[in-house]
């Protein structure tokens, strides 16, 4: 075929990717193949579109083949690596990235990856002193000021860690582009202020314990956006006193879903939420923590109340949340794609299980599968009845305990001061729970459940099971 067909449909590709047309680009690219299939820049682009749906095979492999055809490229190297890293082949990924930095010794990304090589394999006095280094070459590369931020935080030395924080990609909230983004740590007093929730559900019901903070502050409004699920939980947020306890109600002046119009005129500017933790200067013994900082309407807890037998002595009521969001980028490793995985559990006498998952993205039905191997011990779902977090919390109100993996419902659980053990990854935990710690100092009643390898829920159940023989002397 003439070389002319080849350029067009290179040019094709790169052009659908600048237009955010990823699916036409990856037609382009594997039109190239068709024609020459020894072609390194379609394979490296085709690499490039299989990492961003997350399809970490596809990727090594185009990456490989890529490097095969093209002259060394330390860019190629660093994204192989990045990939391998996802694949946690660890060994060939520090091979790939040392190859990349030989080629660019001076390049910020390559020292940045190579931070989070060693970050995922608990090296972290090598993680942070490359993170430092990409630092130093480039001031402004904003991927390691986060990478060093996460290492940080996690390791609880929050002051520096909420500065580099602040490098996160906030900036995709570009909906609020036109109106004033207030500077961290700036005074509030006398201000309209606006905070956005970014992140998940998980996030904003952590953080949301600060906006009562900023009235204290002096701000003259104080307006939330959420998503819509949240809105009826945050208008139950209370005050913490000094001693943990929840004071007063402290609902923000306004709660606004996403689809909600935000008028300019209204505010004098917006904060994304998760930089509340570092406008206020949270160290590792000034967190806000305490026994609840969300309430309910009586009438809701009422509803719920009368769902449950309330007589004693009975079973304990567990709930349990075994999947999180599908869309998060460590989710293949923070659920439990089998449910079968929890059948350990299942055996242990006088337990109510409740679930409580929502939405499930396995092939099969966990419930279902559950309630086939244990008819007489089943897995209560009420799914149908949770419309909102408010119906889940109230749900949680009832149980004696929760057992979740790091998604929404711990940090609700946490949120209500009710018992939660919380099941965590080796690959890739994130920064919150800190290091190899038991507990949690943002959530007191909380007790966490490390893998000791990647993927081995084996033991974490077994740990929680042994663990629930001593929980009100089962």
């Amino acid at each position: 075929m003439p070389d002319h067909d080849i350029a067009a449909y290179l040019r094709e590709g790169h052009a659908c990717i600048a237009d955010g047309d990823l699916l036409t680009a990856q037609l382009a690219f594997r039109k190239v193949l068709s024609l020459q299939a020894d072609n390194g820049e379609a394979m490296a682009n085709l690499a490039w579109l299989a990492e961003q749906q997350q399809d970490w095979p596809a990727a090594a492999n185009y990456y490989e083949q890529a490097m095969v055809q093209l002259a060394p490229l330390a860019q190629l190297s660093f994204q192989l690596a990045h990939v391998l890293l996802q694949l946690k082949r660890f060994e060939e990924a520090g091979l790939h990235l040392l190859q990349g930095l030989q080629l660019e010794p001076t390049s910020a990304t390559g020292w940045s990856h190579y931070g989070m090589l060693r970050t995922v394999q608990y090296r972290e006095v090598e993680a942070e002193e490359a993170y430092r280094h990409a630092i130093a070459l480039a001031p402004d590369n904003l991927p390691a000021r986060f990478n060093l931020s996460y290492l940080l935080l996690r390791q609880g030395r929050m002051q520096e860690g909420w500065q580099h924080w602040e490098a996160r990609p906030w900036q995709q909230l570009n909906r609020y582009a036109h109106t004033k983004r207030l500077a961290t740590g700036q005074s509030l007093r006398g201000l309209r202020v606006l905070i956005t929730q970014e992140g998940g559900a998980g996030d904003l019901i952590q953080f949301c314990r600060y906006l009562p903070q900023l009235r204290q502050e002096g701000v003259a409004s104080l307006g939330l956006v959420c998503d819509r699920t949240l809105i009826r939980l945050m208008q139950g947020l209370t005050e913490l006193t000094e001693a943990g306890h929840p004071a007063h109600p402290a609902t923000p002046d306004a709660l606004l879903d996403f689809s909600a119009t935000i008028e300019e005129a209204d505010w004098d500017g917006w904060l994304p939420l998760m930089s509340l933790p570092g406008h206020v200067q949270t160290r590792f013994d000034s967190i806000p923590a305490g026994t609840s900082y969300l309430s309910l309407p009586a009438a809701l807890s009422q509803h719920w109340e009368q769902r449950f037998t309330q007589t004693a002595p009975r079973p304990l009521r567990i709930g349990l949340a075994w999947q999180g969001n599908p869309a998060f980028e460590n989710d293949a490793d923070r659920s439990i794609a089998d449910i079968r995985c929890l059948f350990p559990l299942a055996e242990l006498p006088d337990i109510d299980w409740i679930s409580l998952q929502k939405t499930q993205h396995s092939a099969e039905d966990g419930t279902e599968v559950w309630n086939r191997a244990y008819p007489q011990r089943p897995l209560q779902d009420y799914s149908a009845e949770l419309h909102d977090f408010a119906d889940t919390a109230a749900l949680i109100q009832q149980l004696d305990l929760v057992i979740s993996v790091d998604t929404a419902v711990a940090h609700l659980a946490g949120a209500l001061g009710k018992p939660c053990w919380l099941m965590l990854p080796w690959f890739k935990p994130d920064w919150r729970w800190l290091n190899r710690s038991p507990g949690s100092p943002w959530y007191p009643q909380t007790r966490l459940f490390r893998q000791t390898a990647a993927g081995d829920w084996d033991s974490v159940v077994t740990a929680i099971s042994a663990a629930l023989v001593n929980f009100r002397g089962l």
